[in-house]
């Protein structure tokens, strides 16, 4: 984005509207300000002209731009009197003026500041409370001095954590790095804030030493450390560096010596005196985005009060649905880690749109997924999630809950005799044999009236009890073997049923068949008939495909599939291509993605399984990059029927649903696969038809 003070744009209209250039004395004249004023708006534009190949010459006492035709014509589209001027938001204003104010050390001007930002001192100067405000919640003091201008005041530290925090706030991930890659312009103030050869070089650099040796969550934390290494050898070269006395933590021997590589390579081009403490900032920065080192770990108070904050969300939904959440460690990391990610806007959310997969998952447990959107409303209300984000979350909590078993916290009531002694031996026993009790209630035979057996889960008993108004167990004070089997027997089928009933319930195959007998036959037997046709077209095809950009990698698999499935290829390949870029494709934690669409070139409902020759690099749902290796595919016409809906949103919904069905989805065979969905769709069969 090239910004411009009216002047400054009549000036350069003028310019590139004279043929053969113009002389200074009818620029006096046609722009209506002094000689030294031009001179001056000509030297501001130099910089700005430049990073865009252009310059203001003279030639014969003539003036003139001079550049690329490409260049000029840019240009001219920038300055045609049809475009609207390109103005900022308040927000991006103010971002822009805290950027210029940490990036220079010395005084700026209020005129100069309002003339860079094309508007008006007051508004600089309203802005300038607004930034000061901002700033102060970092310890960096904004100072204004009558006569001399305004700077900020702060450590070297934070002036470069914030600005890189303004940065990448305020810079789209896909334009970063197409202004990188593709040496193309952008109209984009905060993209040209950096010259974009010290971002190549960085980058460059950092692919020969520390990108070989960390792993990076995103593309996002990519960009966030080509911008912290260009923002530190920006204030290294400007001679502003870290004190010998700031607090660094100096235990990061491994990044230590990435940071010296990268360095080594870097000073070989540029001339740079750096000091340890410069080394010890950039090796904690790198510990931070590098998914192999310590999981958790809080900088700041911040960071502790977020955590606070994921774990009661955990705990919320935790209570709601009585299934803790918080007992796999694994599984507190991944939420955390992705939560954190959104709120502090290390990954791009999903889109607010349907995404076929996540929805059959929230159809399936709609009270888990109900308990979730009230528990983030509850604990993030500043933080709005589009609907798609709601339901990956609810994703990490559904595989939670099919993976995991005894996560149920039970509550034991013990009644004895007496309630001493041989009760304390029972209590001892079942601690150390069932690990998830909550809470084990000891009690004599007087005292249990008194009790609310309502808040115990199971009652066990050393004694018969007659009329005891619910069930219970009699066992042994010592808790024998098979004692403790019939326990464990019956707590798995208490945590059966509990998952049946977070999950939707179905109907089943008798109230069909009451409420309409010939209906629902029929029912079963097209659900059957178009579930085996189905299995028995699944296929494992391999894919020799001599390119890893996904789009292409779409055209090569549309041409494996044959016209008995497909009318018009290119049709298909642009609807596939189109869900691609609503949403990412992969599936989490795995190398495969699921590829699908419907469309009117589709005669009938396909799935099939495609192994790449060479891996691709794509984005999952949780925003985190993966290697694919496999590529599931499904397709189905524009208008399915509701038995066709259901049967194919049941095979999406198995390739994510657990960790197990994940895993042979991943890799299992052409028969193995085929086995798994018929399985499966026979269990559909027997407690609800249509599936």
């Amino acid at each position: 984005m090239l910004i411009l003070t009216e002047r400054q744009k009549n000036l350069l209209i003028l310019l590139q509207k004279a043929q053969g250039g113009i002389g200074i004395k009818q620029i006096e004249e046609r722009i209506k300000v002094s000689r030294r004023t031009i001179y001056r708006e000509f030297k501001e534009l130099k910089k700005p002209l430049q990073k865009r190949g252009l310059a203001i010459v003279t030639i014969e006492g003539k003036y003139q731009i001079q550049g690329q035709t490409e260049d000029l014509n840019e240009l001219k589209d920038d300055l045609g009197e049809d475009n609207p001027r390109n103005e900022m938001s308040v927000s991006k204003r103010q971002n822009a003026l805290a950027i210029k104010l940490l990036f220079n050390d010395e005084p700026q001007k209020i005129i100069a500041l309002a003339l860079e930002l094309h508007v008006s001192e007051a508004t600089i100067q309203n802005d300038l409370r607004d930034v000061g405000k901002a700033i102060s919640e970092y310890g960096i003091t904004l100072i204004k001095k009558r006569g001399v201008g305004v700077y900020v005041k702060g450590t070297e530290i934070t002036r470069r954590q914030v600005l890189c925090g303004i940065l990448l706030n305020e810079i789209n991930e896909y334009r970063f790095f197409n202004y990188i890659e593709n040496n193309q312009y952008e109209q984009e103030y905060f993209l040209n804030l950096i010259e974009r050869e010290l971002l190549q070089e960085i980058k460059i650099d950092l692919k020969k030493s520390i990108l070989q040796e960390i792993s990076l969550a995103s593309d996002h934390q990519l960009m966030q450390l080509i911008l912290m290494f260009a923002i530190c050898l920006m204030r290294m070269q400007q001679g502003q560096v870290i004190k010998a006395d700031a607090k660094i933590d100096d235990k990061t021997l491994k990044y230590q010596g990435l940071v010296y590589e990268f360095l080594t390579n870097y000073e070989k081009k540029y001339p740079l005196q750096v000091l340890r403490q410069e080394v010890l900032f950039l090796a904690k920065y790198v510990e931070s985005c590098d998914q192999e080192a310590s999981p958790v770990f809080y900088d700041d108070d911040q960071e502790l009060l977020l955590s606070i904050k994921i774990k009661q969300f955990i705990q919320q939904v935790s209570n709601d649905i009585r299934w803790d959440f918080q007992r796999n460690p694994v599984f507190f990391q991944k939420v955390t880690k992705h939560i954190g990610g959104i709120i502090k806007k290390k990954v791009n959310q999903l889109p607010n749109s349907p995404i076929e997969t996540l929805t059959r998952v929230s159809e399936q447990y709609p009270k888990l997924f109900a308990s979730i959107s009230q528990s983030w409303q509850d604990n993030f209300p500043t933080n709005t999630l589009p609907i798609s984000e709601l339901q990956l979350l609810l994703l990490y909590f559904a595989n939670e809950l099919k993976n995991r078993r005894y996560q149920v916290k039970v509550s034991f009531l013990i009644i004895c005799e007496n309630g001493i002694g041989t009760s304390s031996i029972l209590a001892s026993r079942i601690q150390k044999e069932i690990p998830n009790i909550s809470n084990i209630k000891v009690s004599n035979v007087s005292e249990v009236r008194k009790l609310d057996l309502s808040q115990y889960d199971m009652v066990l008993s050393t004694i018969k009890l007659p009329g005891f108004p619910r069930k219970y167990q009699i066992v042994s004070p010592l808790l024998l073997d098979e004692e403790l089997g019939r326990i464990k027997d019956y707590l798995e089928k208490s945590q059966r049923k509990m998952q049946e009933n977070i999950a939707v319930s179905k109907e089943n195959v008798e109230k069909i068949i009451n409420h309409d007998p010939i209906q629902g036959l029929n029912e079963i037997a097209i659900s059957s008939l178009f579930c085996s046709d189905l299995v028995n077209g699944i296929e494992v095809k391999r894919l020799n495909n001599k390119t890893t950009l996904i789009d292409e990698v779409v055209d090569e698999i549309v041409l494996m599939v044959t016209t008995s499935i497909i009318r018009n290829r290119t049709e298909v390949a642009q609807n596939l291509k189109r869900r691609i870029s609503l949403a990412p494709i992969g599936i989490p934690d795995s190398s495969i993605a699921l590829l699908h669409t419907s469309s009117q070139e589709i005669k009938r409902c396909y799935f099939t399984v495609i192994d790449l020759s060479c891996p691709i690099r794509l984005k999952a749902m949780d925003q985190n990059e993966i290697e694919v290796t496999r590529i599931l595919v499904m397709l189905g016409p524009k208008n399915l029927s509701e038995v066709e809906q259901k049967v194919m949103g049941l095979i999406s919904s198995m390739i994510i649903m657990s960790d197990q069905s994940l895993s042979l989805f991943e890799k299992g065979s052409k028969q193995q696969i085929q086995d798994v969905i018929s399985k499966r769709f026979l269990q559909e069969i027997k407690v609800g038809i249509p599936i």
